[in-house]
């Protein structure tokens, strides 16, 4: 475009764009998309370019070239002996091919000069020849186009001016493609959309030069696309927030991406937005020994739902990292924290929503060589051991996980002001006339009680006084079964009966009449001026022991560990009433009551366990005792 001022013909050295209001009336801007690559001697002196195979076996391929786009002249064809064209000062050859690819999976051509240079225009005339404008994607069925075209070459300076247009890549297509050029600072736009496998691998590994990088927009990887793209680009100090928009994920796709790049000090908020993440290494080893990072944001990591080894070594010898961002997972994978956080001295805060690491090697050494001091949110019901393998040795445990009953002792809680009394019977029989326990000795090794769940005491005697405002913990090892009536068998400790000292006897009347073939193997009483709540995990009562924590098997019928009394082989129901109120209307349900509450005001942290084919659980109005399945 030409700008007159009159007949006078205006030039513009060093201006490359000019406006008057906002209209644009000059510009300099060269569309590179339309010119052939280029090679450019940025030297006072000659400078020999030089093209050649690394391999016999590499691809033969006839390069042209030309200093004014119009006449063209071949080089000759590639060989392991380089050939070459001596170009002049501050001058440009422009290069030109027509071939699949310049490289195979191992052996490729390469293209350097003795000084300092740069290359610029459309890579594809190296492909299609002249007729290269347009072109987006590579030849049919070709692979490693331009692996390793560059690599290597420390006298390439500049990049920018290179256009990279395909838009869907091909295996290996940029593989290690500018690996090793320590004399670039900045590299051209990369517009993919769709990937291939390795297509970006360690294409600018060690380029120790480059301060800034452009933005990737694929939102679905393929394996190993990213692999080391930028390891070693130690001159890189910042990383753009929006860099990495992928929400669908491939193996190792991030793999050691950013390894090694000691210039960088924090990461961004959103760089990884994938919520759901790929077997084997997606982000493994991705930060690892990224030395200057000393912040990272708590949300780096949002996804919930974890893959074998998918953080694998990611953040290894990141030794000016002191806070980890939140691990908001629940249930871990195979290896998916194994050695996450290793070398990482300066690590001192860790919040992790784990409730299941019982995957193999989840936590392998995640946490070798942190702190030795530290704080650990456990925000999670998952029980922790203390070492390099889960919570660091020294550290201090700010337990915030929301309280899962299935994970602790059955409990009964007094929240009176006052202290109140529990009564222990054992239950074997019913007549048609009481209720009543006949065998009221057998009571005293059927129990242990705590206030820590570390101290235990065995139950001694029938009565058991609660103090004001405590919670008591229990566990029995009891699993032999009494005969009843009706000559069915029940099991464990499901005789035994817990009733306020002067309240009701559970379920001793129904509508005003004692129930003659009423079972109420596992009660809880008070009266109206009873306080109790109740909690954990039954089965620490029902014969398991300390083994109950955590235990979420079926109570079965027929086994020693069974809740309800056996009615034809089948557990059957589990009731519940109200502070204060009748035991009425049961004929609705069942004369089989296997675990029976009054006086309750609280069983919402109770886990009684799964509802299925094999033991069947309801609920009696009017109040809702929640039951986790």
């Amino acid at each position: 475009m030409a700008v007159y001022l009159g007949n006078n013909k205006l030039t513009f050295d060093g201006i490359s764009e000019i406006y008057v209001g906002s209209n644009k009336v000059y510009s300099s801007a060269i569309d590179y998309s339309t010119e052939y690559f280029f090679v450019e001697n940025l030297t006072n002196n000659a400078n020999t370019l030089s093209i050649k195979k690394n391999n016999a076996s590499a691809p033969t391929i006839n390069v042209y070239r030309s200093i004014d786009k119009t006449n063209w002249t071949s080089i000759g064809s590639t060989s392991t002996t380089a050939i070459t064209y001596s170009i002049p000062a501050n001058s440009k050859v422009y290069l030109r091919a027509t071939t699949n690819s310049w490289s195979t999976s191992g052996y490729y051509n390469s293209i350097t000069c003795s000084g300092n240079f740069a290359v610029g225009g459309n890579i594809m005339s190296l492909l299609y020849g002249s007729s290269f404008i347009g072109k987006t994607v590579f030849p049919t069925s070709s692979t490693y186009n331009f692996s390793r075209l560059f690599q290597n070459s420390t006298n390439l300076k500049n990049i920018v001016n290179l256009v990279l247009p395909a838009t869907t890549l091909t295996q290996g297509c940029y593989q290690f493609m500018f690996s090793g050029c320590t004399g670039l600072t900045s590299i051209p736009r990369l517009p993919a959309t769709t990937l291939a496998n390795n297509c970006y691998n360690s294409m600018f590994s060690g380029c120790t030069g480059i301060t800034s990088i452009p933005l990737l927009p694929a939102t679905t990887l393929t394996n190993y696309c990213y692999n080391s793209m930028f390891s070693g680009c130690t001159g890189l100090t910042s990383i753009p927030s929006n860099l990495l928009p992928a929400t669908t994920l491939s193996d190792s796709c991030y793999q050691g991406m950013f390894s090694g790049c000691t210039g960088l000090t924090s990461i961004p908020s959103n760089l990884l937005p994938a919520t759901t993440l790929s077997d084997s290494f997606c982000y493994g080893f991705m930060f690892q020994d990224c030395t200057g990072i000393t912040s990272i944001p708590s949300d780096l990591l949002p996804a919930t739902t974890l893959a074998k080894y998918c953080y694998f070594f990611m953040f290894m010898n990141c030794t000016g990292l002191t806070k980890a961002p939140e691990l908001p997972a629940t249930t871990l994978a195979n290896g998916c924290y194994g050695n996450m956080f290793y070398g990482c001295s300066s690590l001192n805060e860790i919040t992790c929503y784990a409730n299941d690491i019982s995957a193999t090697g989840c936590t392998s050494s995640w946490v070798y060589g942190v702190a030795a001091s530290g704080t650990f949110h456990k925000k999670g019901s998952a029980n922790w051991t203390t070492g390099i393998d889960g919570i660091p040795t020294g550290w201090t445990v700010i337990d915030d996980s929301p309280y899962n009953p299935i994970n602790d002792y059955f409990w009964i809680e007094n929240r009176k002001s006052s202290s109140d009394t529990i009564q222990f019977t054992i239950i074997t029989n019913l007549t048609n006339s009481k209720f009543h326990p006949t065998i009221a000795g057998d009571v005293e090794d059927f129990f242990y009680y705590s206030t820590d769940k570390s101290t235990w005491t065995s139950h001694t005697g029938t009565n058991l006084t609660i103090p004001a405002n405590t919670r008591y913990y229990f566990y029995s090892n009891r699993s032999e079964g009494y005969n009843q009536q009706n000559g069915y068998v029940s099991s464990g400790i499901a005789f035994a009966y817990f009733k306020s000292f002067s309240g009701l006897m559970a379920a001793a009347k129904i509508n005003g009449s004692f129930q003659p073939t009423l079972y109420a193997n596992l009660g809880f009483g008070g009266n109206a001026s009873s306080n109790f709540a109740i909690g954990g995990n039954i089965r620490t009562l029902l014969g398991k022991g300390t083994g109950g924590v955590g235990d979420t098997s079926l109570i079965e019928r027929g086994r020693k560990q069974s809740l309800a009394v056996q009615s034809s082989n089948e557990c059957k129901y589990v009731g519940y009433t109200a502070l204060g109120t009748s035991s009425t209307s049961f004929s609705n349900y069942s004369n089989d009551i296997g675990l029976f509450f009054t006086g309750i005001t609280d069983a919402g942290n109770l886990y009684i366990g799964n509802s299925d084919h094999e033991a069947e659980f309801s609920l009696i109005t009017p109040t809702t005792l929640p039951i986790y399945t």
